[in-house]
C-alpha cells in the first residue's frame, strides 16, 4: 500500500522498527513525519511545536513545501489557532479563509506577512497533555480535510505519539536541539504571549509586573484578610476586587460593590446599612442594605477615601463588631462579609490632612495591593488595543481596523493619563466610527475629542477646573494643618471664615459646620 508520493507501507515499517532500536532516531521520524503531512494536504509550510512544563512552545522543526526551513517561523504562527486547538476535546483545529475571519485579523504578529488563507493544526497528547503540535497552513488557497486524510493523519500522529513516549520512557535528549541542527528554535511563550494578553477574569495582560499582581491576588484569595487596592482612575481596580472574589471559596456567593465617589452621604449609608419603612421621608417601604445582601460573600467599596467623617466612623463601628443598624431600626444584624476597598487618592497625604481616618486605614488594609498606571506596563498597549478593537468590531458588525506600525508607536509613546479605560473609550470611538486604518492623526484625533478639545491633551481639564481643582486642595490642607480648626484655617488661606464655610460646602468637603457659629461669624442673622 501506498501511503503518499515517495512514501511507501515499507518506509512506515521501517520507523516503526527504528523507534523499536536501542537508540532511536527522533529526528528522522519528525522529518518524515512533517514530510509527509505537507504532502497529504499539500500544505505550503509545515511546523512542528514542542510543548514545554509551562505551557510555552518551542519549534523543532519547520518547513515549506519544497523542504526548505522557514525563516522567521514565530512571525508566521498564529497564537490564536494555536491556542484553539490546544483547548479543543478534539485536539486539533481547522481555519479556513483565515484572512477575513476578523478573530485572526488582530494577532499583532502578522503584520508586514501575508496572512495565510487556510491553517490546520493538531496535537499530540502525552499523559492527559499536549506534548506535541503539528501546524500546517498555506497563505494562497483552503486546505482540505476529508475521511482518507483522517486515516493517513491517524498513522502519522501515532507515529509521533510512540516517539514522544519512548522519548519520555528514555529520558533522551530532543533529537532537534540547537546543537545538533541549525534549526530556527523560535520559542514562543504561554499562548498568552506579548500581543495576546492573558485573561485573569477580565483583566488582560501580558505584563510581568502585572502577573506578579495576579499571582498576589491568587495567594490573598484563601483568607479573608481585608484587600484595600490603590490605583489611578481606569487602571482595572474594579476588575481585580471582583478576581479577588472569583479566586476565593465565596465565589458562588454574592459580590457586591458601591462608588462612594458617585452618590450622597445619605444615599452610601442607606446603600450599605439599609433602612426600614418610615425611617425617613421617601423611605415608603424597607430596603435591604449591600452589607446584609452580601452575608457569606464579598463587598467592595470603590473609592472610599469619599466617605464623609460621620459614614467612616460607622463603617469603623461595623468592622469592629460585625454587625450594624438599619437606619430607623432597633434590631442589630450580625453579618459575615469579607470587605474589599479601593482608592485613587494618595492616602497617606489624605490621613495627614484629616479627610480620612488612620483607625479606618488600619482595619481596611489588612493588605494593600497597587496597581501600576498603564505608562508603567506599555507593553500591554498593543495587545490591549487590538483586543479592544477585535471587541467593538463584533459589537458594532464592522471590519476590524489595521493599526499601522506608526500608529502603535504612538500608542507606546503616549501616557495614557486615563489607563485603561482611555484606551478602551478610544478603540471603541475609532471602530464605532467605522476607521478601517489607525494611524498618529486618527488616535491624536480620537483623543482630543474625548478630551473636547481641551489644551494639554493629557489632564483634561478646562481653567476653572484646574482653577477648582487647587481651591479645593488648599482648603484640605489648611484644614489639615489646623487640625480642623476653621478659624485658623480660614487664617491660614488669608480668608473670612464666611469664605471658608462657602468653599466647604462648594466642595462638599464633609466638614460640620455650626449654624450659631456661622450666623455669628457672617453676620447673616441673630441667635436668640
Amino acid at each position: 500500500m501506498t501511503l503518499y508520493g515517495p512514501l511507501t507501507a515499507q518506509n512506515y515499517l521501517d520507523l516503526l522498527k527504528n523507534l523499536a532500536s536501542d537508540s532511536p532516531d527522533e529526528r528522522m521520524i519528525f522529518e518524515e513525519t512533517l514530510r509527509a503531512l505537507l504532502e497529504t494536504f499539500q500544505a505550503e509550510r509545515g511546523f512542528l511545536l514542542k510543548v514545554s512544563e509551562n505551557g510555552g512552545l518551542r519549534v523543532l522543526l519547520s518547513r515549506n513545501h519544497e523542504g526548505q526551513t522557514v525563516k522567521n517561523p514565530r512571525q508566521c504562527l498564529s497564537h490564536f489557532a494555536l491556542q484553539k486547538a490546544i483547548e479543543s476535546e478534539e485536539g486539533f483545529h481547522i481555519g479556513k479563509s483565515v484572512q477575513s475571519d476578523r478573530r485572526y485579523r488582530s494577532e499583532s504578529f502578522l503584520e508586514g506577512h501575508r496572512q495565510p488563507r487556510s491553517i490546520i493544526v493538531f496535537t499530540i497528547q502525552f499523559q492527559g497533555q499536549p506534548a506535541l503540535v503539528i501546524y500546517l497552513d498555506h497563505r494562497f488557497k483552503d486546505l482540505t480535510f476529508d475521511a482518507h486524510q483522517a486515516t493517513l493523519i491517524e498513522h502519522w500522529l501515532t507515529l509521533l505519539e510512540l516517539s514522544e513516549k519512548i522519548a519520555q520512557k528514555n529520558k533522551t535528549k530532543p533529537a532537534l536541539s540547537a546543537t545538533d541542527r541549525k534549526e530556527p528554535q523560535a520559542v514562543l511563550p504561554k499562548i498568552e504571549a506579548p500581543g495576546q494578553p492573558k485573561n485573569f477574569h477580565g483583566f488582560w495582560s501580558c505584563s510581568r509586573k502585572i502577573d506578579e499582581l495576579f499571582q498576589n491576588i491568587q495567594r490573598l484569595a484563601t483568607s479573608k484578610i481585608p484587600v484595600l487596592i490603590q490605583g489611578e482612575t481606569g487602571t482595572g481596580k474594579g476588575l481585580l476586587a471582583r478576581a479577588l472574589h472569583e479566586e476565593s471559596s465565596q465565589s458562588g456567593q454574592p459580590f457586591l460593590s458601591i462608588n462612594c465617589g458617585a452618590i450622597s452621604e445619605t444615599l452610601i449609608e442607606s446603600e450599605l446599612f439599609g433602612h426600614v419603612q418610615g425611617a425617613f421621608t421617601g423611605a415608603e417601604s424597607e430596603h435591604i442594605g449591600m452589607l446584609q445582601q452580601a452575608h457569606g460573600g464579598t463587598l467592595f467599596i470603590d473609592e472610599v477615601t469619599d466617605m464623609s467623617d460621620s459614614m467612616q466612623k460607622k463603617l469603623i463601628r461595623f468592622l469592629e463588631e460585625g454587625r450594624f443598624r438599619p437606619i430607623g431600626g432597633k434590631e442589630e444584624i450580625q453579618v459575615d462579609v469579607r470587605l474589599l476597598s479601593a482608592t485613587r487618592l494618595d492616602l497617606n497625604q489624605q490621613i495627614e490632612s484629616g479627610r480620612f481616618r488612620a483607625d479606618l486605614y488600619y482595619r481596611l488594609c489588612g493588605v494593600r495591593l497597587k496597581v501600576p498606571p498603564l505608562r508603567e506596563h506599555l507593553e500591554d498597549v498593543c495587545g490591549l488595543a487590538d483586543r479592544f478593537s477585535l471587541l467593538y468590531a463584533e459589537e458594532f458588525q464592522s471590519e476590524v481596523p489595521l493599526i499601522t506600525d506608526e500608529g502603535r508607536e504612538w500608542l507606546i509613546k503616549y501616557s495614557w493619563p486615563g489607563n485603561v479605560r482611555e484606551l478602551e473609550n478610544v478603540m471603541r470611538q475609532l471602530v464605532a466610527l467605522g476607521v478601517e486604518k489607525i494611524g498618529v492623526e486618527e488616535f491624536s484625533n480620537a483623543i482630543w475629542k474625548g478630551q473636547g478639545g481641551r489644551l494639554g491633551g493629557f489632564s483634561g481639564e478646562t481653567l476653572d477646573e484646574a482653577v477648582e481643582r487647587a481651591e479645593r486642595e488648599a482648603v484640605e490642607k489648611a484644614l489639615g494643618l489646623s487640625a480642623g480648626n476653621k478659624s485658623r484655617a480660614a487664617e491660614i488661606l488669608g480668608v473670612t471664615r464666611k469664605s471658608l464655610y462657602r468653599r466647604l460646602s462648594k466642595y462638599d468637603l464633609g466638614h460640620s459646620i455650626d449654624a450659631k457659629s456661622w450666623l455669628e461669624d457672617t453676620g447673616e442673622g441673630a441667635v436668640e
